[in-house]
């Protein structure tokens, strides 16, 4: 890992392990109340990464954009997803593709690169791991 690192949850308890190794610094928040409250801790990093988390955001477009207007030129923002649209009937979420989900990043201005898929092969069902990555970069 590049140093330093800064690990954002709303959960103490997924922070904790991250709390432990060398050069990462952790900070209990939301997403909404990390770009809200803390715009001078944004600036000090150049690339960020959301790591299963979309599904916490009530509007994720709008935090999206929000969060683009905080970035220097070149910064990235990376979304790592595993395939929950497969369970998209059981969730609400505020996006119903991936498509849709690079539209966001679009709109607010980044410049975006899909990843390919990455396919978990130690399970029987690896539909349900496959991985989704979106790189984007503010320009």
């Amino acid at each position: 890992l590049e140093q330093p690192v800064l690990v954002v949850d709303p959960s103490p308890e997924m922070l904790q392990p991250a709390s432990k190794r060398e050069g990462v610094l952790t900070l209990e928040a939301t997403f909404d109340d990390f770009i809200s409250s803390h715009p001078h801790t944004i600036s000090k990093y150049n690339k960020f990464v959301f790591n299963g988390c979309i599904l916490l955001f009530p509007n994720l477009e709008a935090s999206i954009a929000a969060f683009y207007k905080l970035l220097k030129p070149g910064d990235q923002l990376l979304i790592v997803q595993y395939n929950i649209l497969i369970w998209k009937e059981n969730l609400r979420t505020s996006w119903d593709s991936l498509n849709e989900l690079e539209e966001f990043h679009k709109r607010a201005g980044f410049c975006v690169e899909r990843g390919k898929e990455s396919h978990s092969h130690s399970y029987s069902r690896e539909k349900y791991f496959i991985l989704y990555v979106i790189a984007a970069t503010q320009h």
